[in-house]
């Protein structure tokens, strides 16, 4: 137990007290991803962002909402969720088809009570299962969803941060990333940060649009365990 919370202390950058003290708990008790986002931390001359050891082999890929919330309409859902889809496709060669039947790359449904959430200790929004050649994304069904609003949780930030698990990402230690585990609220000028796009180019490559990014290297990675 002592560990955990020291991992999870570590990376946020609180003081290691190995005790769950008032600025743990405060941080523990964010909506966020139910992905992990604690594991063995090595520091080496390395790029900052944290990479998946998953990779899809094919730059066409497939997705399909199979269930969708109840209080949005579907055509707004759709559309989000296609500008999170672009934003990534916009800095690789991925190109991203929605198909309403059939088999797909990427499942994408909201859903009510447990559904296989990995922190089910924390208030999560969502969560991605990965295996070798499908990606289930699953969005709490329960919550308000919002679309260019201060209220309830803007589904197109957690789209993109929920597609970047389905392509490669593990969370990033900074702020600025899309891919940083707690919620931060809806921001007008939501975009990838240049951590992110270095990393998902370092992934896929990047398109005939966008040059490859190209950062300082002396951080700390997060290697799976």
């Amino acid at each position: 137990m002592v560990k955990a919370i020291r991992e999870f202390q570590s990376f946020f950058g609180l003081n290691l007290t190995g005790r769950l003290d008032n600025d743990t708990l405060h941080l523990m008790s964010k909506p966020r991803c139910g992905n992990q986002d604690v594991g063995e931390f090595v520091p080496t001359r390395t790029r900052r962002y944290i990479s998946h050891n998953r990779k899809w082999e094919i730059n066409d890929l497939t997705y399909n909402i199979i269930k969708y919330p109840k209080q949005l309409d579907k055509s707004v859902i759709d559309s989000e969720i296609r500008r999170a889809f672009d934003l990534w496709s916009e800095v690789t060669p991925l190109r991203f088809t929605h198909k309403k039947s059939g088999k797909v790359n990427i499942n994408i449904r909201f859903e009510e009570g447990k559904h296989g959430d990995r922190n089910s200790s924390y208030t999560v929004l969502s969560h991605t299962f990965n295996s070798k050649y499908v990606s289930d994304i699953y969005f709490d069904g329960s919550i308000k969803w919002s679309v260019n609003s201060k209220e309830g949780t803007n589904l197109f930030q957690r789209v993109v941060h929920e597609l970047g698990h389905s392509l490669g990402l593990f969370h990033s230690k900074k702020e600025s990333s899309v891919m940083f585990v707690i919620d931060r609220g809806y921001n007008p000028n939501f975009t990838l940060s240049s951590d992110d796009v270095e990393a998902i180019q370092a992934i896929y490559g990047s398109n005939n649009k966008t040059e490859k990014v190209n950062l300082e290297k002396d951080h700390d990675v997060l290697k799976n365990n």
